[in-house]
């Protein structure tokens, strides 16, 4: 009988301490699970805020010929891609001294031959409107991206927006292989942005080797000491991906960042590297390397 209790004393006191070390474990997987929610709500939360609240995002206007969707995927002379591969895309960016990705999207002109506009620049003010009412109602958007016919487009809105005649400000505008517009009201709306003492930040990619290089300089000189010249041999396509670096990462330093950053590197503040600020030009209408 005392091995019978003995035993009983034993197995009841087993089953108090597991029920005690149960209850103890679980409250304990209760609160890390209610932590890990937590968090993930937290990272969601911020993920959500990078992604809808900043304004590191730019709108891509395609070229002749093309359409949105095969503007970013196309490595040919009318594409993209190989341009946008120099857009630093980090698994550690926002997080310390590395900004947000950038994010992009690309309009289309939704024209059997992919153009925006006819001869005579015909039809160039709806385009014009077109890509103003995505900006209106985008305000996340800083800049936009425009090659060949999409350079003339992007060129007049930046134009536009300069002078206080479009939807809103924009940061920067890129310009790749475009032409200089030869009708009014557009050589109108350049030379009065000539003449005025405001401009906008803006980069002008030509080539020595393609065909549009003397408009495309006098397309450049109406933006004044906003603009930057990158000087490239891939003729009348876009520069390639070593554009981020040979223009010391031009889209940031035209949104304020300070820091020169890479798809590898985290490198000096653009005032070590010759800037006075972050959207100052180091060498106005010429850019060599």
């Amino acid at each position: 009988m005392n091995v019978l209790n003995g035993r009983d004393g034993i197995v009841t006191s087993a089953r108090k301490f597991l029920h005690v070390s149960t209850e103890y474990r679980l409250a304990r997987i209760s609160r890390a699970v209610k932590m890990r929610a937590i968090l993930f709500a937290v990272i969601v939360a911020h993920a959500e805020s990078l992604q809808y609240n900043n304004n590191r995002h730019f709108l891509m206007i395609h070229g002749s010929g093309m359409s949105g969707a095969a503007f970013l995927s196309s490595p040919t002379e009318r594409g993209a891609r190989n341009f946008l591969n120099g857009v630093p895309l980090r698994a550690d960016h926002s997080t310390g001294l590395v900004p947000a990705n950038w994010q992009y999207a690309a309009l289309d002109a939704r024209t059997d031959d992919g153009t925006w506009f006819g001869d005579g620049f015909k039809g160039l003010d709806k385009a014009v409107a077109t890509v103003e009412a995505v900006l209106a109602s985008r305000p996340e958007v800083a800049g936009i991206v425009g090659h060949e016919q999409g350079g003339t487009v992007a060129a007049v809105v930046a134009a536009r927006a300069a002078l206080g005649e479009g939807p809103r400000p924009l940061a920067f505008a890129i310009i790749c292989g475009a032409s200089m517009p030869t009708a009014k009201p557009y050589t109108e709306l350049l030379q009065r942005l000539r003449s005025a003492e405001v401009s906008i930040p803006t980069l002008h990619t030509l080539s020595n080797t393609g065909t549009l290089a003397a408009t495309g300089e006098e397309l450049a000189a109406c933006f004044g000491s906003g603009a930057e010249i990158l000087w490239h041999e891939q003729g009348n396509a876009m520069p390639d991906k070593s554009w981020w670096r040979r223009t010391d990462a031009f889209p940031d330093r035209a949104t304020g960042l300070k820091r020169y950053v890479d798809q590898y590197e985290i490198g000096k503040l653009f005032v070590q590297l010759g800037y006075k600020d972050s959207d100052d030009a180091k060498e106005q209408m010429a850019r060599v390397r």
